[in-house]
This record gives C-alpha cells, structure tokens and sequence, in this order.
C-alpha cells in the first residue's frame, strides 16, 4: 500500500506519499480549460511512484500528472489527454480532489525489466507535447531495521538505518520518521515526524538517525516509529511545455518498530 504521500490537496497540500510535497499550494485562483491555451502556456506536473509488491512478485508504479496555467487548475477537455508509456500505454483516470484536478493511475508490473516511463499531452486542436521522461531509480530493500522489531539504543540515542544497495544518480535517500513517544505515567506525550536525507554517492548504503534529537531528548519510556524510505531521480519535461517538473520516485517503508532507551 502507498504511503499517504500521496492524496493531495490542492495539489500541493495534499499528501499521497509521506515524502513529497508538490507544488502550487494554496495560490490557485480557479479552474480552466486545457482547451482554451496553447501547450507553451501549459505547465505540467508529472510523477511516477514504484513500490515493491510482494504479492504480485512485481512493482505497484503509481503515474500522476497535474496541469496549470500560470496560478489556475487547468481540465483537460477539447480532445485533450494524458497518456503514459511504460511496457504498455496507460491512460489516466480525472479525479477532483478539494478543488484540484489530478489525473492518476497505479499499475502492477511484474518482474519490471524497465523503470522508464513517457508522459505524453495529446491535444486535439494544439501542439502534442509528448516527450516528459521519467526514469525511476533503482529498487531497494530496507535491511535495518525491518518492521515490527525493537531497537535497544544506548546513552547517544543514535539508530542506525541500512538499505539494500546504492543508487548514485538518486538524490540520496530520504527516510521519513513517524514518532509516538511514551511515558508509564501519561501514555502518548509525543508525536513527531521528521525526516533525514543521506547522500548514496560513493556506494553509501546506510545513515544514522539521531533519535533523542528527533524526539526532543524526552524521559521517555519507550517510542514506536513507522520509516519510510525514499529515492528521487529527476527526468526531463518536454521544452514544448512552459514548465513543470517530472519526478520518480521508489518508496519502502518498515512500520510499528518499537525503540527503548
């Protein structure tokens, strides 16, 4: 299952994976029509989130594109759609979301040989613009600490985080801590995210994670915390487009971990 990184608000204040917060929060004036705008006024807003899916013994890849001109919410309409290439051709499904317009899908893919993906703006009356690439990184484990386990930290606080192998064209990795602190006395006192962000480059596969930092240095009994790791690799968004951004992304996450002091 996706982390709730990704449901977002107003596209940029809705979360649909615990890692990213997108852009254009909070500023839109309204909704327009695709339709009515060139493609060199169009800006778009392109993702694709890859998950390990056990069960399936592939990959979930969730692909996102949002559009706007200048600070509105652009509809595609007129003719106009969304459609993505992988190891096959995908369409995308509108959904309204708190005033947004968003155009997503998720997709199982098993045992993925490639992790490019091709965003294409099809219009009917208007330049196509259908070259916006996205590479997603390359898939990892989480190695330490795994899920439902307990870690004994001693007087520095510090845990260690490790992952299954190195990616150098990511933009590190980045793990996301959910922290509930208690006490025998009152129960839950605290509860925190936070995140670290570490460099793979030279064949980096491991952090560390200040814990009594990230919990405020509390008397605490003990914490649980729910990780979620993330790579980020950019691609390349199509010139004949104003602007935009094209993102993926690789996601694991290692839950109900209990850390005593």
């Amino acid at each position: 299952m996706f982390q709730n990184r990704f449901i977002r608000l107003p596209f940029a204040c809705l979360i649909f994976s615990p890692l990213i917060v997108l852009q254009g929060c909070g500023d839109s004036k309204g909704t327009e029509s695709s339709g009515d705008f060139a493609t060199s006024a169009i800006s778009a807003f392109y993702e694709v989130e890859a998950k390990a899916n056990s069960a399936q013994g592939g990959h979930d890849y969730r692909l996102q594109a949002r559009f706007r001109r200048g600070n509105d919410i652009l509809e595609l309409d007129g003719g106009d759609q969304v459609v993505v290439s992988g190891p096959n051709e995908y369409s995308l499904t509108e959904t309204k979301v708190f005033g947004d317009v968003i155009y997503n899908r998720t997709v199982t893919i098993e045992n993925p040989l490639r992790t490019n993906f091709t965003f294409k703006l099809e219009r009917n009356s208007q330049q196509d613009a259908d070259q916006s690439n996205i590479t997603v990184p390359q898939a990892f484990e989480i190695n330490e600490p795994l899920a439902g386990s307990t870690v004994q930290l001693n007087s520095s606080k510090l845990m260690t985080v490790r992952w299954s192998n190195n990616d150098d064209d990511s933009e590190g990795m980045k793990v996301t801590q959910d922290y509930r602190c208690f006490t025998t006395a009152q129960g839950e006192v605290l509860s925190r995210e936070v995140s670290n962000t570490f460099s793979e480059a030279g064949g980096v596969t491991s952090g560390v994670i200040n814990v009594g930092e990230a919990t405020r240095n509390g008397n605490y009994s003990h914490c649980t915390v729910d990780l979620t790791f993330s790579r980020t690799r950019q691609g390349s968004l199509d010139p004949k487009l104003k602007s935009g951004s094209t993102n993926g992304y690789f996601v694991d996450s290692a839950s109900n971990i209990r850390i005593n002091f």
